[in-house]
């Protein structure tokens, strides 16, 4: 479990949760898939389900409350982004959609097989703030970023270790090695990790074309 102080866990707490902005369809099913993809995240970026999901940089937690002048009352609002990871000329590597990482935690449910491309781009992100993330976008300018640029103490749970990294991939099915996947997250020449996986899903296929 990631050593951090965790409220969850003291008696009566009822852990945060995203709730329909509406009563529209959509916004009812986009609040349960949200929901349900932040405990999968929880589990992947801090190695516990009912761990709140944090700033990985700042230790800024996820929900804030503030007030609405619409609704006249206090509302919780998610302050995170789920970043890539890797960055060149500004640009993500890792991402297949245009609209990120966000809309696959909104759109699809992490855990469904058919989404396993997906899920794999989140394996290449972590959660920071949006302060933060601007503060990474500044620094993207200047040069190209990769795992290895941060010290391990603020890297997700399921990078931190092979025994996370393997618990990971044993609950999602996913045949991917660590030492390899480390490499390719610090490597801005490795081609994007979620793309080249789903075509090539033989374990070890793509990465051993990269670095054998």
């Amino acid at each position: 479990m990631y050593k951090h102080f965790n409220k969850n866990y003291l008696e009566g707490y009822v852990m945060k949760k995203f709730t329909p902005a509406t009563n529209a369809p959509a916004e009812i099913k986009r609040a349960h898939i949200k929901n349900h993809n932040l405990s999968i995240l929880n589990y992947i970026y801090f190695g516990d389900e009912d761990f709140e999901l944090i700033c990985s940089l700042s230790k800024t937690e996820a929900f804030v409350e503030v007030w609405s002048p619409t609704r006249q009352s206090l509302v919780l609002r998610f302050r995170l982004d789920f970043d890539h990871i890797r960055q060149q000329d500004k640009s993500s590597i890792d991402s297949l959609l245009k609209s990120g990482p966000s809309e696959i935690f909104r759109g699809f449910k992490l855990d469904d097989p058919s989404y396993k491309h997906k899920l794999l781009e989140m394996l290449c992100c972590w959660p920071i703030s949006t302060e933060y993330h601007s503060y990474k976008s500044d620094d993207a300018k200047l040069g190209d970023i990769v795992l290895t640029d941060y010290d391990k103490v603020v890297w997700p749970w399921h990078l931190k270790s092979k025994n996370n990294f393997d618990e990971v991939c044993k609950r999602f099915k996913l045949d991917l090695d660590y030492e390899k996947f480390i490499n390719a997250l610090s490597d801005v020449s490795f081609p994007c990790i979620p793309e080249n996986y789903a075509a090539l899903s033989k374990k070890g296929s793509i990465f051993e074309e990269c670095y054998k």
